[in-house]
């Protein structure tokens, strides 16, 4: 991801228009933005503190100390220069510092006059000399050149947040959203695994799948664990030799728990069968050919509408017991769902 660093840069104003021009020159061509007090060359308590919020988003500090001291703080009696520089110590801001290498031949009119002031930047040359390394220069030329090797030894050994496009990067509720996704994502997999197809299911009646069911009877825990091949078998038992709906429903709360009135079979929530469910099912089977009638009906209560009939004069065919028992697995998945 491509960067571009903001590089304030620090310095005397008047007497260092021509250098600071060349740096900031220098640093566009390094895809770098310059900051610093172009953008307000008077200098006064108020425009101190949003010298320091500028000083707080930027990068990298500069430093560029010449022949002058600077205009000085009346309360500190310190240059705004060097207050820049102790806040940008402070904040712990990687520091590029570039000082003039003989200062004796800054002509007078860029040098101090005044003792006290001589003393004060020489103090500050000093300062910002010791347990730091520094660059000199002679010309604006030379300093441009300085601030481009330094500028990149600093971004490879002190590396900084830098800017990015906005739209090069994720926002951060886009983040969030894709974060959401993700889970959702998860979580449809895990149903999926938890609830399969029911024909995927049935594919191999002789396969190991097995469920557990856990009986408490007389206070006593115990599980029975049954083969997906022993559920069909008994699936298809229940329905086909019962004739009545409410002996099915015993029957399948019997085998479940002991004490309710479902079983659960993998896929299928609530395996109860009702009498359209029953009344569909014979109707399909018989159409199909699944069932096979040996004599006629028994007995028909059609005036309750319940479909009652004995099967014991029924049967499957063989080849078809592996299609009925997944249409009863069908049946019971489309009530749930």
């Amino acid at each position: 991801m491509h960067k571009r660093y903001q590089v304030f840069i620090s310095s005397t104003f008047n007497d260092l228009k021509s250098a600071r021009h060349e740096v900031s020159q220098a640093l566009l061509e390094t895809d770098c933005f310059p900051a610093g007090m172009e953008l307000f060359p008077a200098a006064d308590d108020e425009q101190m503190d949003f010298i320091k919020k500028i000083i707080d988003q930027s990068d990298y500090y500069l430093l560029i100390i010449a022949g002058r001291y600077g205009s000085q703080d009346p309360t500190t009696k310190l240059s705004y220069t060097e207050m820049e520089y102790d806040y940008a110590v402070k904040k712990r801001k990687p520091i590029i510092a570039l000082i003039h290498q003989n200062p004796d031949e800054i002509p007078l009119s860029q040098s101090e006059k005044n003792e006290e002031d001589r003393k004060k930047l020489a103090a500050f040359r000093q300062k910002v000399q010791t347990g730091r390394i520094v660059k000199y220069w002679k010309t604006p030329s030379e300093l441009g050149k300085e601030a481009i090797v330094s500028l990149n030894w600093a971004k490879n050994h002190k590396p900084a947040t830098g800017w990015v496009r906005a739209d090069g990067i994720a926002t951060k509720d886009a983040e969030l959203r894709i974060s959401e996704l993700e889970k959702e994502l998860l979580a449809l997999k895990s149903t999926k695994e938890k609830y399969k197809p029911i024909d995927s299911l049935l594919t191999d009646s002789e396969s190991e799948f097995i469920s557990v069911i856990a009986v408490k009877d007389n206070n006593a825990k115990s599980e029975i664990k049954i083969r997906k091949s022993e559920i069909i078998e008994y699936l298809i038992c229940a329905v086909y030799n019962n004739s009545l709906l409410n002996e099915i429903n015993y029957q399948i709360s019997l085998f479940a728990t002991l004490n309710s009135n479902h079983f659960e079979v993998p896929g299928v929530k609530g395996l109860i069968f009702d009498s359209y469910q029953i009344s569909r099912l014979l109707t399909e089977l018989e159409t199909e050919g699944a069932l096979e009638r040996q004599n006629e009906i028994i007995t028909e209560e059609a005036s309750i509408g319940l479909r009652r009939e004995t099967l014991s004069s029924w049967h499957l065919n063989d080849h078809s017991k592996k299609w009925a028992a997944k249409r009863i697995l069908t049946l019971c998945y489309e009530r749930e769902n």
